[in-house]
């Protein structure tokens, strides 16, 4: 006390006490919700006299504390005196008295039967009341309210009845200038004729306000307006003329617009926010009289157009803040302020939006009904970047629908150069189905446009390769003259197009499809063989295309569980195309398959045009619907058919592909575990050359009935957007069964050292808990837990955020933003790894006896993740231990991938080994297998035969159960290496005597006589036995020197003789080596014995000393040691 301060700006310095020391209340007040405050800032300034040096402050004793509120309670009395001071037919002008406040009234609000209709800040003691009905009575009241929230009890009720609508509309429809018209507008309505003539001026219905004369009525909830403009007149080329919805009133309100313009044609506009910028999307280039509507849902506003009425093309869909009420109707402005323009409107009709599942496929529908499904959402694509969509267009034009506006859509789109090679086969596309109704003039264009390409050998996209040949083949087929710009045409261009289609059509099929299962381009290959198969002269080649496609089919079949593809997927771009699912997928290859497979529920969408997601942008890609077209006769086999239906599928599988996008050799081993409502695949990369990073290297999908159940991984790549676009090279996978490890070592930017797992939030994931480092997932048909390595973050990204939102690197690009929403597992290190492990739901009594189980039995050892090459062993649920350490993609496998201490062996993987469909790498036969029939496909005559099934095998062994029917002897030379699927029989000796491995005559009776033997080998010098009784009573086929196999015998003595000359294997397969893994066949019929080696037969021996016996095999050393490893061992009888 009795400090010396200065009290103000101005004066000198004076005693002060506490007294004089201010003190500040503040309240505050959240606006809905909790508030937290966290700081405060006070500031303090000290005034210093000129030349003054002794100047300074002391603060003490500064507190902020919380302090009673001051209560008020009270609230203002009722307005009094509520009069109607004018009206319209539109409007009603309201006065009141003003009330009385202890504090002070600071807004009144005007109910309207008894809604809140408007508000007005006091003093103001009038209001005029916007967007009534024509001839129609509203009950108004007026009620105060103060600043502490306090409402009086309501004025006197007040009856007014509008005038009748000047221009006799319908009720409830009024109508009004809006914004700053230069003269007043007017709307009639013809009562006969059923048409509304609306005249209106007004400078626009752009930028961030707008002026123009509006028909309206209020609607709430979701609802649709449809309308034909009958006429508008041209008072300027940007006069409007169309639907709208409408927030409010006011000038600046948001809107939705659906319009025809005398000059160019339809326009969709909106204002997503109020007081924002217009947008503008061009529709169909018509002229009135053309039809018009707008639909709001849950899924926001959607524009479409249409010339009968009937056929609607979707232009854009888009999310407009509205209210729940809001005023749709008709609007028109002049464009010219001073000028009147006139507009006709008939057809009018305002009502319900069609509720969602009205838009859902039929359920379950058909082949036929779901294929017209698709067709006709051909029809209704969006023309969401202007007029593009070829497949929309020529899908109208085959249904007689509004063909001129299409055909003059279509000849621009012939005048454009395509930098992407499909495009040129969907415009081939659009020739050949709709070219007959082209003029002299189009047919120019087209010739024109088809000249423009150079139809040869291409170092691109498997996908873009197959469309420049296929497309250059039938331009020399239809326009024989025609040459292309490398001067081939006709006979020329066809042959060298064929040669090359050919080549890729024998890799495809024997090495796999390098962008295997993609979502975009998968198809695109598809589309062009569908061409070829239905378009092209040459039997031949239609054959070829058509044995390709059966055998894509198949692998769709084999993959689908009822609505989910369970794969790894080459060259997923972007959130959009890894959704695979019954709520929404992409017009490409899983919608395909899904119109001829079915799925567990309905499909609710598909395409771009059904998503409004921000990553939705290029729908004119999609051409899936001219493969559904009625005229197209390539039908899937029906096997392959009975296959994808098959709804109760659990199995594992292996596949192979030997090719990456350019054509280059490389080797990704594949496999999944599929169960009847949820499967998991993964996939590792040797070999790696030059190919895409748009791998999905691990799948996880389940059944839901919620939106995409997907749970997959990533590492960053780059500027490449969350979640997709994988570096393969610097993560490592591998899978055992239902369970799956990988290692992580950084290869290249430090910017991207970050593994990202994807949980979406969706409602997909039922339930989910974090425990010891692990994340445990319900999804209500499975169970699977995740573990990260080293520490992570959780993030959260939704569809409307940036794409930078998480991954900071990601580049702002539409593609770029997600799908959906996510909670994001975030880990950075330079060396990492994880662990997933799976479940059936069926397998636990619950979700909790999951998460026990995993806690319980598993055990993670990272001990080894920080060494040069990251390594981790994890001990799984089946009791497995898988052990991985980090190798290098491009490179050689080296053995790295160990299950219970064997290396799994993908060598001996084959192009498909699923339980119908089998194919050794590079093989020249396909087969696939449904119950008791066979389809087998011979690439090297390019024939399919039809015969019955193998029969159920008389022995079958994959050594996964050990060595418990074999006899070995007495030998220890021979041993199981590896558990599961990866379990093989090895051998390796030096005795000089045979070391035998015999079939227990208790699992293969030696009186058996004619037989298959076949099994999977490598080695160095081994024999396989047949027609065993005794050791001394045997056929055996010696392989040995790298390729060549001799038939001996011990017919019933101690001394072996030769039968037979011996084979070169060479001779016959170039290349052959014994120490790679080869599927070997012996058949074993009479006296001929028949050697056949990966499909193709190499030998046949004849002898009659032996007539009946078992299988088995031996090792016997010439000198050094020999060895011997085998597998898959069957033994079936002869159909």
């Amino acid at each position: 006390m009795g400090t010396a301060a200065y009290q103000n700006t101005s004066g000198g310095l004076m005693t002060v006490n506490d007294g004089d020391i201010a003190g500040y209340r503040f309240t505050v007040t959240p606006n809905g919700g909790q508030r937290t405050i966290s700081t405060v800032e006070l500031g303090f300034s000290v005034r210093v006299d000129t030349g003054g040096t002794d100047e300074a402050y002391i603060i003490d004793d500064l507190a902020i504390y919380e302090v009673g509120s001051v209560q008020d309670n009270e609230p203002p009395t009722a307005p009094a005196g509520l009069t109607l001071a004018s009206k319209t037919d539109t409007s009603a002008t309201l006065s009141w008295t003003a009330a009385t406040d202890n504090v002070g009234v600071s807004v009144y609000d005007i109910y309207r039967d008894g809604a809140l209709a408007q508000s007005v800040g006091s003093p103001a003691t009038s209001a005029e009341v916007l967007g009534l009905s024509p001839n129609t009575t509203y009950l108004f009241t007026v009620k105060a309210k103060d600043g502490a929230g306090n409402v009086s009890v309501p004025s006197n009720e007040l009856s007014v009845t509008t005038n009748p609508s000047a221009g006799g509309l319908p009720a409830p429809f009024g109508d009004r200038d809006i914004g700053s018209v230069g003269i007043a507008g007017s709307a009639v309505y013809d009562a006969t004729t059923g048409k509304f003539t609306v005249r209106a001026s007004g400078g626009d219905i752009w930028g961030t306000e707008d002026a123009f004369r509006f028909v309206y009525r209020p609607w709430t909830g979701y609802g649709q307006i449809v309308a034909r403009v009958a006429s508008v007149q041209n008072a300027a080329e940007w006069t409007k003329a169309g639907v709208m919805i409408r927030g409010s009133l006011d000038k600046q309100s948001p809107y939705a617009m659906m319009a025809m313009t005398p000059t160019h044609g339809v326009v969709f506009q909106d204002r997503l926010q109020a007081g924002g910028a217009s947008t503008l999307t061009n529709g169909t280039s018509a002229q009135a009289p053309y039809w018009v509507k707008l639909v709001r849902d849950a899924g926001g506003i959607s524009a479409y157009d249409s010339s009968d009425g009937e056929n609607w093309t979707l232009i854009k869909k888009d999310a407009v803040n509205l209210p729940d009420t809001v005023y749709v109707g008709l609007a028109v402005t002049s464009h010219t302020n001073t000028r009147l323009a006139t507009a006709e409107f008939d057809q009018v009709a305002i009502g319900e939006a069609p509720p969602p599942e009205a838009a859902y496929a039929p359920f379950p529908g058909t082949i036929e009904t779901r294929k017209a499904w698709l067709w006709n959402k051909t029809k209704t694509m969006q023309e969401e970047s202007g007029p593009i969509n070829t497949a929309q267009y020529v899908a109208q034009i085959a249904d007689g629908q509004n063909v001129a506006n299409n055909l003059t859509k279509l000849d621009n789109l012939f005048k454009t150069y395509d930098w992407e090679q499909y495009k040129t086969m969907a415009k081939m596309y659009a020739y050949l189905m709709v070219g007959d109704k082209f003029d002299a003039t189009m047919m120019d264009h087209v010739r024109q446009y088809f000249a423009s390409y150079a139809y040869a050998a291409l170092p691109q996209t498997e996908n873009l390769r197959m469309s420049n040949y296929a497309t250059g083949y039938l331009v020399g087929q239809y326009f024989p003259d025609l040459a292309d710009l490398n001067g081939n045409a006709g006979a020329a261009l066809k042959s060298l197009n064929k040669a090359n289609i050919e080549a890729m059509i024998e890799a495809g099929v024997r090495k796999g499809w390098a962008e295997y299962e993609s979502p975009e381009y998968t198809f695109m290959t598809y589309f062009c063989l569908n061409a070829l198969y239905q378009y092209s002269d040459e039997a031949d080649l239609r054959q070829k295309a058509k044995m390709a496609m059966d055998v894509i089919w198949f692998e769709w079949a084999n993959d689908w569980i009822d609505g989910y593809s369970i794969s790894s997927i080459s060259r997923a771009k972007g959130d959009s195309v890894s959704a695979n699912d019954p709520a929404w997928r992409g017009a490409d290859h899983t919608s395909l398959a899904w119109s001829y497979f079915g799925a567990h529920r309905a499909q609710q969408a598909v395409g771009e045009s059904d998503s409004t997601a921000p990553s939705m942008y290029r729908p004119f890609l999609e051409y899936l619907g001219l493969v559904v077209y009625r005229g197209m006769t390539y039908e899937p086999p029906a096997m392959a058919i009975q296959i994808g239906q098959n709804a109760a599928k659990d199995y594992a599988s292996r596949k192979t592909n030997l090719q990456n996008s350019s054509g280059r050799g490389m080797k990704i081993y594949r496999q999944a575990y599929v169960k009847p409502a949820w499967g998991l695949a993964t996939e590792v990369q040797y070999s790696r050359v030059d190919n895409w990073i748009e791998d999905l290297p691990i799948v996880l999908r389940w059944h839901s009935d919620a939106p995409n159940p997907l749970f997959r991984l990533s590492a960053d790549q780059g500027n490449s957007p969350i979640g997709n676009y994988s570096q393969p090279a610097n993560q490592r996978i591998m899978q055992d069964g239902p369970a799956a490890v990988g290692v992580y070592k950084l290869l290249n930017s430090p910017t991207s050292n970050y593994l990202n797992a994807m949980f979406p939030d969706t409602g997909s994931i039922v339930a989910r808990q974090e425990q010891s480092g692990w994340v445990f997932a319900d999804t209500g048909t499975m169970y699977f837990a995740f573990k990260m390595i080293k520490p992570y973050a959780w993030y959260h990204q939704t569809s409307t955020d940036p794409a930078n939102k998480v991954k900071t690197t990601a580049q702002l690009h539409p593609t770029a933003q997600l799908l959906y929403s996510y909670d994001i597992l975030r880990s950075q290190a330079d060396k990492n790894g994880w662990v997933l492990e799976t479940a059936d739901a069926s397998e636990y009594a619950d979700f909790a006896g999951f998460k026990s189980a995993v806690l319980a039995n598993t055990t993670v050892d990272a001990s080894h993740i920080d060494e040069t090459n990251p390594r981790l062993i994890y001990r799984s649920l089946r009791g497995d231990t898988m052990d991985i350490t980090f190798d290098e993609a491009a490179a050689a496998y080296a053995g790295t991938h160990k299950i219970n201490g064997t290396p799994i062996d993908y060598n001996a993987f084959k192009l498909f080994d699923t339980p119908w469909l089998r194919q050794d790498p590079n093989g020249s036969t396909f087969t696939a297998t449904l119950g008791a029939e066979r389809l087998t496909y011979n690439f090297a005559n390019w024939t399919i035969s039809q015969g019955p099934a193998e029969a159920e095998p008389l022995f079958a062994d994959g050594f996964d159960g050990g060595l418990a029917k074999w006899d070995l002897f007495g030998s220890t030379d021979w041993q199981v290496q590896g558990s599961g699927a990866s379990a093989a029989l090895t051998g390796t000796t030096t005795q000089t005597f045979p070391q035998r491995a015999v079939v227990k005559p208790s699992q293969l009776p030696y009186e058996t006589q004619n037989y298959k033997l076949a099994f999977n080998a490598k080695g160095d010098r081994f024999r396989a036995m047949f027609r065993y009784a005794s050791s001394t009573s045997y056929y055996f086929l010696e392989f040995k020197n790298g390729h060549v196999a001799e038939l001996w015998k011990y017919p019933n003595s101690s001394a072996s003789v030769q039968v037979g000359t011996p084979v070169d294997i060479g001779a016959v397969l170039p290349g052959f080596s014994l120490a790679d893994w080869h599927a070997y066949e012996v058949e074993v019929n009479g006296n001929t014995f028949k050697l056949i080696l990966d499909g193709t037969p190499v030998a046949v021996f004849t002898d009659a000393s032996l007539s009946a016996g078992g299988i088995g095999f031996a090792l016997k050393s010439a000198g050094t040691a020999v060895t011997m490893s085998v597998d898959q061992v069957t033994v079936r009888p002869l159909n």
